[in-house]
């Protein structure tokens, strides 16, 4: 069971949706964190732990999206800056 669980894990990880979200750098994942640090998310403040949420909350749209993964996310990042403008945050 083990071995088919990290060939599973294996297989996704080899995806380029996977790929292109894990190569994302800190530049381009840090401003998606700090638009739901300042929503409530718990997120420290550190650049690493920053790229990770934002690594893991996108790599749930390629779960649930494939291909479509970042159209997806776009649209529920568009809606939380949109939520933020709303309430006069910076986002």
């Amino acid at each position: 069971m083990a071995n088919s669980k990290r060939a599973t894990l294996h297989a996704f990880l080899q995806t380029p949706e996977v790929k292109e979200v894990l190569s994302l750098t800190v530049f381009q994942t840090v401003p998606i964190a700090r638009t739901f640090q300042e929503q409530g998310e718990n997120i420290p403040r550190k650049m690493e732990f920053e790229q990770a949420w934002t690594m893991a909350w996108l790599l749930h749209f390629v779960i649930e999206h494939g291909r479509e993964w970042r159209k997806a996310a776009t649209v529920e990042l568009d809606a939380a800056r949109a939520r933020l403008k709303e309430k006069g945050g910076k986002s």
